[in-house]
């Protein structure tokens, strides 16, 4: 995840994408006079910056599976070159799936170009060969034609992406669930379960909390909005700015809990920030907790 999230920061220093708001319409992209590079060469990058939506939907969703078969000792799930060939794969089909949805059914195509004509005033004097957008529209209208109908095209890609969405969101919930029982029961029957690795696990499920409800924060609630508003006709800019801000600032905030909550982790960066600090006794080892939970589980 943390490459996916490295080329996301590059490819949105090059191109400076936006997303665009307005009705029952928005659009994503970049224009001449934003884009640091030949329009040409951004498109696929702006292809990859929606589909890095898609890998990271699908991290969220394994980095908590992972953490429920790492807590019931079930490794062989989680290890060896096949089953992790396997898991790094589900982001970049889950990616894959966004780029080909947007690249064919949210194509910037007349429709969209009428609509960001007649209602994005910055837009209005580029010509088409200087913007590179995609876009969702719930109604289209054809030139002989001053009646709207549904954008059944669009409409299904939404709900494709959608669907990638509320799965990944199914999976993050089921699982959190799962992880918490889970380390309550190994708690309970572990008899030589010190207390320091009871608190630790207990830090471990704060921080899995706040890791499963920042990305509905900052992804997950802003996106339903966006689109929940173009279907009502109720969309603004400031749906569109508010995401973009969101987004970005996912990476800065998605490692906090497990640095600030996890007390190794805490004391760890305290002692790099304030290096002059006396050194502290050394706390006793916890390596064996691990075995103590495999022996709990198989009992």
């Amino acid at each position: 995840m943390s490459v996916s999230e490295l080329a996301y920061s590059i490819i949105d220093f090059l191109i400076r994408p936006q997303i665009i708001s307005s009705g029952n319409f928005w659009i994503v992209g970049t224009s001449f006079e934003r884009s640091r590079i030949p329009l040409d060469v951004a498109y696929p990058l702006i292809l990859f910056w929606g589909a890095a939506y898609g890998i990271a939907v699908a991290c969220f969703g394994i980095h908590f599976i992972f953490r429920y078969f790492m807590v019931i000792g079930i490794r062989k799930w989680v290890s060896g070159y096949l089953m992790v060939s396997i898991w790094f794969s589900i982001p970049v089909i889950s990616g894959s799936i966004y780029a080909f949805t947007i690249h064919l059914f949210l194509n910037f195509d007349e429709n969209l170009e009428r609509l960001v004509r007649s209602n994005i005033n910055f837009l209005q004097p580029l010509p088409i060969s200087e913007m590179q957008y995609y876009g969702f529209s719930l109604y289209k209208i054809s030139e002989n034609s001053e009646i709207p109908e549904i954008n059944l095209r669009n409409l299904y890609a939404v709900l494709i992406l959608a669907g990638v969405v509320s799965f990944s969101l199914f999976t993050m919930i089921y699982f959190a669930v799962k992880v918490h029982k889970a380390i309550r029961s190994l708690t309970q029957s572990a008899e030589n379960l010190s207390s320091i690795a009871q608190t630790l696990q207990k830090q471990l499920f704060y921080s899995l909390v706040v890791q499963t409800i920042i990305p509905m924060i900052l992804i997950h609630f802003p996106t339903t909005v966006i689109v929940l508003a173009s279907f009502f006709g109720k969309g603004t800019q400031f749906f569109g700015d508010f995401i973009t801000m969101s987004i970005s600032l996912f990476p800065l905030i998605d490692p906090l809990p497990s640095m600030i909550i996890i007390k190794p982790y805490r004391e760890a960066i305290k002692d790099f920030l304030f290096f002059w600090r006396p050194r502290r006794a050394v706390e006793p080892d916890t390596t064996k907790f691990s075995n103590v939970i495999s022996r709990a589980v198989m009992n």
